[in-house]
């Protein structure tokens, strides 16, 4: 669920901790519970300013952007892993019970006038991870569930790969695996020639810490 203050820390001082890859020909391990709320407010999902949230999920769109995303990847010959977190544990329920109250509180002020003076305020909608996972499924992409959450599981296969792992939680950067903010993920693919073999490849742009 991440750790106050530590991405702000972490940015603060990015000199020291990020480093600038350009990614591609290599295994890649998603957090499918973070990246899944992340495309939905991704910059190519703003495309059509008329996709209000407040009149449902825009589905066909949303499905689109993953689409668009995987496609992304398959350009940089990225091989992606999806792991999802499970059930919750019992300590971690009052948290739950705080956001979902206060998503509550967000969808009942919900309307246009609102997602445009207010944009922060996102409300995913109820089936997101459904159509995330059947976007997955119809790309034949590695998919598993973990038990409960799944972050040291995420953190340990990414070592055991010795690849990166693309999220959004700042827990990550305690793991000891490289972790790469979805915020400092590219949002195309970009050409780079390669003066050895003499060819062009595709390959993403991203910033990670060891």
């Amino acid at each position: 669920m991440g750790i106050k203050g530590l991405t702000k820390y972490i940015n603060d001082r990015s000199h020291l901790y990020f480093e600038d890859v350009n990614l591609h020909d290599c295994d890649l391990i998603i957090d499918g519970h973070s990246i899944s709320c992340q495309l939905f407010n991704w910059k190519p999902w703003q495309f059509d300013f008329k996709s209000v949230k407040c009149y449902g999920g825009d589905y066909d769109k949303y499905a689109h952007v993953v689409d668009y995303f995987f496609t992304m990847l398959d350009q940089a010959n990225i091989t992606p892993y999806v792991i999802f977190d499970g059930g919750y544990e019992q300590r971690k329920l009052p948290t739950i019970l705080s956001r979902m109250q206060k998503t509550i509180c967000t969808a009942d002020q919900l309307n246009p006038d609102v997602e445009r003076t207010r944009p922060n305020k996102t409300i995913f909608p109820l089936f997101l991870r459904e159509v995330f996972k059947d976007v997955i499924r119809n790309r034949d992409i590695k998919l598993a569930m973990c038990k409960f959450e799944g972050d040291l599981e995420i953190a340990s296969i990414a070592k055991m790969l010795n690849c990166p792992v693309l999220t959004s939680d700042s827990d990550y950067y305690l793991f000891g695996c490289q972790y790469i903010p979805f915020t400092t993920f590219g949002s195309k693919a970009i050409i780079v020639d390669n003066r050895r073999s003499g060819r062009s490849n595709s390959s993403l742009t991203a910033s990670f810490t060891w």
